[in-house]
């Protein structure tokens, strides 16, 4: 067996990414990042079969970087072990089917160290993978199902002279540590599971920051680019992921003690979805009034997660 990777003496920021059974993309997203003696970086292998464990292990010692096992599956879990293991007043997460861009480490470096105190979480662009098209008929404001968000100017979220809608993802954020740890990390109740389309723990710790007065900033210099798997890029993914991330949010407004609001979009969301119901004979596979048919999802899945 090979030896573990050595500790960085002092680093500068700590890298965490979680994989699950996924040896080549993890493989690659490695290969996207540089060495350096400040850069700490973590692998988290999140309930991978023991094959695949056994994989990730030769990989890892490799590659260099360090690597953490976590028997028990869960991207909150592994996230929450990695963060846990970090060094660095800084930790950042990428997925482990993103490919960094050239310079992003040195781009979140420079990034974060520029950062007011009150800064706790910063993200950077999102971008598809060179080559991969997103279809014609995928709706605009859905983009972000796919974790692909993009800015070219930086500032702080929710300020006016950033875009309204902006926000930032777990495919490529990055946390000042002592503030994450503060507020327990990401809740172990949500987020992917598996080939599960859980969602909703980075809107629920952004949430809880932001509750705490803290900020949260983009850095459009420190992109990356996403693989978006064939399977993503169909009208029935589309539908379920819109599915899972209404149920998602359900139980996300549960955890924040927002009763009141859930039961307002409760309301909202059965009379939708009443209205909508014959939508739901549609092909699965068809385009065809497919905004339609993912706010019917959306209800569903709202409904399904909810409780009164």
């Amino acid at each position: 067996m090979s030896p573990p990777a050595p500790l960085v003496a002092s680093p500068l920021l700590s890298v965490v990414i979680c994989t699950h059974d996924r040896v080549s993309s993890l493989a690659a997203c490695l290969r996207s990042l540089p060495r350096r003696d400040w850069l700490d970086i973590i692998v988290v292998d999140s309930g991978s079969d023991a094959k695949t464990a056994r994989q990730i292990g030769r990989l890892a010692a490799r590659e260099g970087v360090r690597l953490l096992r976590q028997t028990t599956p869960g991207l909150s879990i592994a996230r929450n072990h990695g963060l846990a293991a970090a060094r660095a007043e800084w930790v950042a997460f990428l997925d482990d089917d993103v490919r960094a861009a050239l310079g992003w480490a040195e781009a979140v470096l420079d990034g974060t160290s520029a950062l007011p105190p009150l800064a706790a979480a910063a993200g950077g662009p999102i971008r598809p993978l060179p080559g991969q098209q997103i279809p014609d008929w995928w709706p605009a404001e859905l983009r972000p199902c796919l974790s692909l968000i993009d800015c070219q100017r930086s500032g702080r979220i929710g300020d006016s002279d950033l875009p309204a809608d902006l926000t930032v993802f777990g495919a490529n954020i990055v946390f000042r540590a002592v503030a994450l740890r503060a507020i327990g990390g990401f809740p172990e109740r949500l987020g992917r599971n598996g080939r599960s389309l859980a969602s909703g723990e980075e809107t629920f710790t952004l949430h809880r920051l932001l509750h705490c007065g803290q900020q949260i900033h983009f850095l459009p210099r420190a992109a990356v680019a996403h693989v978006i798997e064939p399977e993503r890029l169909t009208p029935g993914w589309l539908i379920a992921r819109q599915f899972s991330s209404g149920a998602s949010e359900a139980q996300m407004l549960e955890l924040l003690a927002e009763g009141e609001r859930a039961r307002s979009k409760a309301r909202r969301l059965a009379f939708r979805a009443i209205l909508l119901a014959p939508l739901a004979l549609w092909p699965r596979r068809g385009a065809r009034l497919l905004r339609m048919r993912c706010r019917l999802a959306f209800a569903w899945g709202f409904l399904n997660g909810y409780r009164a």
